[in-house]
């Protein structure tokens, strides 16, 4: 397992070695929500930090920092509603912050001969390494502090629409940009601690050419 981790660090490590001149590259926020299997699939916080370095004018390489956060509860006693009236289902509270590092190769696609298209719909397809925190509080019983890890992967659909070009006609270094898409992976501490923290993402934010 660490042999992994290093193996991708040292990927991540050649990527933002590459040479920057090939074409301007560009650096994207965004943020939204997403939703994690182990949560019964419910919706918490999402963002990402991402830095698009362009190969030619159809692909691009973008290593990227994902950050989620999700809090629910579950039922750790009494969950069938058997013991009588006097007796109450005990709630834990679950926190689960979630951060994946992702390396991405992104294919845009042709919009014309536009240099500067107004609209520039891309697909993203990414693997990586993933850190889940877990806090679980049982009130008046305990909180449990634990952390796991495994492999992520993820396919996205997006679309950048140039500022410049929505206002003005003419092309500028800001775009606005909307994605959707899956993240899937399953992190570990060992074989009876597990979390599938696949789900759905869906985020807006900005990319900015440098």
């Amino acid at each position: 397992m660490k042999k992994s981790i290093f193996g991708f660090l040292a990927a991540l490590g050649l990527v933002f070695a590459l040479p920057t001149v090939i074409a301007a590259n560009s650096l994207e926020i965004k943020g939204g929500v997403g939703s994690v299997h182990a949560a019964k699939d419910k919706i918490g916080f999402d963002a990402g930090v991402a830095y698009g370095i362009n190969m030619d004018r159809y692909f691009a390489v973008v290593p990227e920092v994902n950050f989620n956060w999700i809090k629910f509860e579950n039922c750790v006693a009494n969950c069938g509603g058997s013991g009588g009236p006097l007796v109450t289902q005990s709630m834990a509270s679950y926190n689960y912050y979630t951060l994946p590092l992702l390396i991405n190769g992104r294919f845009l696609i042709p919009m014309g001969s536009d240099d500067t298209p107004t609209v520039q719909p891309y697909v993203t397809v990414g693997i990586g390494y993933a850190w889940t925190f877990a806090q679980v509080d049982v009130p008046g019983v305990a909180q449990v502090n634990d952390s796991m890890a495994g492999f992520m992967y993820q396919g996205m659909l997006g679309a950048a629409f140039n500022l410049g070009m929505l206002t003005e006609g003419s092309g500028s270094a800001t775009n606005l940009i909307i994605e959707a898409g899956y993240r899937g992976g399953q992190v570990e501490k060992n074989t009876t601690t597990k979390a599938d923290m696949s789900g759905y993402v869906i985020r807006v934010g900005a990319s900015f050419n440098l």
